[in-house]
């Protein structure tokens, strides 16, 4: 039996990507949003986002009127949660995923009585307690996707690491894990003690729709931004959360290696905590210290990895992770077929699954900028011939490996049949 046709209810909870996109997590939210009524075209399907108050920063207005579109356009509806921080906490911790998962699974238990067929899935850590809640209720099913772990992004949270072990190890019958990558299937099998037959492959992708062309507008705004209009060296870029994880300091010490009248440093980091500003501090220091030429805009720019890997002064964008269960950027840029930068990324977690090594890409040894360097000064040598291979090879292999609505459609087809073994 098919999942298209089977499930009468969807309910879809996820806590970045419908108000505002500040992670990869939030675009690929996003993704599933517009994917969801050509999967279940059959159903009736509810968006469950954790609320964000218009006072809140992380607010993107532009991105808002985006998902409300497609929700007019999908007959799709949409059902705030609330965590009790009147949506000026849109991640939060223990305390507002309890909330938040309490919130949800009773919004959706409602339903029950009145339906039959229904379908949760749930995206990430914050709705990890929705699986308890939801396990013994009649005619649901649940998918979790998580696409963090205690274990990997915050090991001294051990409150965290012990909720997540304690739920890993009792999933109930009417739920299944996806897993996002074969890596993040080991680490949850291995280090959580995940029943290896609760788990379907629920694989990143992405879309044909994300690689349509910018505005010329929105192009001539990032260029000034990033004086890529005035400034003729060429670029090595690299984004994501400003978090010691990210290993932007590996990239930042290696960058040392060029010189700087030639190239320049990229950084486009979201700053969310006191913690992030530290590290963006420690970054600009760094670099002053290594004389290092770095631009850097802590406001994350969703259009800015589709500008960025395009332009014709870009060089290479740099995944320097310290740990990574999937990390989307390297599958983005694969498919992507106007994209010319070259990936360059650590072996850390599930990245060298993603990337070849002078295949699809190039990488280098985690936290070491040693290694760094000299992949940098590799790729900055690479003869156009050479450069056109492997962006031609990492195209062919997303095209096999990253569609979003084939993974899907495979996931939500394995989710039911292991669901009813």
């Amino acid at each position: 039996m098919l999942a298209r046709g089977y499930y009468h209810k969807i309910f879809l909870l996820i806590h970045d990507g419908f108000y505002c996109a500040h992670t990869g997590a939030g675009v690929h939210n996003f993704r599933v949003i517009k994917l969801l009524r050509n999967l279940f075209p059959f159903s009736d399907i509810e968006i469950c986002p954790i609320y964000t108050s218009k006072l809140n920063n992380d607010y993107q207005p532009h991105w808002h009127s985006k998902v409300l579109d497609i929700i007019n356009k999908d007959n799709l509806r949409f059902y705030p949660i609330d965590n009790n921080s009147n949506g000026m906490n849109r991640y939060g911790g223990l305390t507002e995923w309890c909330i938040e998962s309490q919130s949800a699974a009773h919004h959706i238990l409602d339903y029950v009585k009145n339906d039959k067929n229904i379908l949760c899935i749930s995206i990430d850590t914050p709705f990890i307690q929705t699986i308890p809640v939801l396990a013994n209720a009649n005619n649901v099913h649940h998918l979790h996707i998580p696409k963090s772990s205690g274990i990997i992004h915050s090991p001294e949270n051990q409150s965290r690491i012990l909720l997540e072990r304690k739920i890993y190890n009792h999933i109930p019958d009417n739920t299944r894990i996806g897993e996002i990558g074969r890596y993040m299937k080991k680490h949850l099998i291995t280090d959580y003690g995940l029943d290896k037959d609760k788990i379907v492959p629920a694989h990143n992708g992405c879309i044909v729709e994300d690689y349509s062309s910018l505005e010329k507008s929105l192009t001539k705004y990032l260029e000034k931004k990033w004086h890529l209009d005035t400034d003729d060296r060429k670029v090595i870029c690299a984004y994501g959360r400003s978090i010691k994880y990210k290993g932007f300091h590996t990239l930042v010490n290696a960058m040392s290696a060029l010189p700087n009248n030639h190239y320049r440093l990229l950084l486009n980091t979201n700053t969310d905590s006191i913690e992030s500003e530290k590290y963006k501090a420690s970054l600009v220091e760094l670099a002053k210290r290594k004389n290092v030429s770095l631009e850097i805009h802590t406001e994350f720019d969703p259009y800015f990895p589709k500008f960025i890997r395009r332009h014709n002064k870009t060089i290479a964008i740099v995944v320097p992770s310290l740990n990574e269960p999937f990390g989307l950027i390297p599958s983005e840029t694969f498919f992507d077929p106007k994209a010319k930068a070259i990936i360059i990324c650590s072996n850390a977690g599930g990245l060298p699954y993603q990337v070849s090594n002078r295949i699809t890409g190039l990488i280098f040894e985690r936290s070491s900028s040693e290694s760094l360097m000299s992949t940098l000064v590799n790729v900055c040598s690479m003869s156009l011939n050479d450069r056109n291979r492997m962006l031609t090879s990492a195209h062919n292999f997303a095209l096999k490996n990253f569609d979003l609505e084939n993974n899907l459609l495979r996931c939500f087809d394995k989710f039911l049949q292991s669901i009813n073994s």
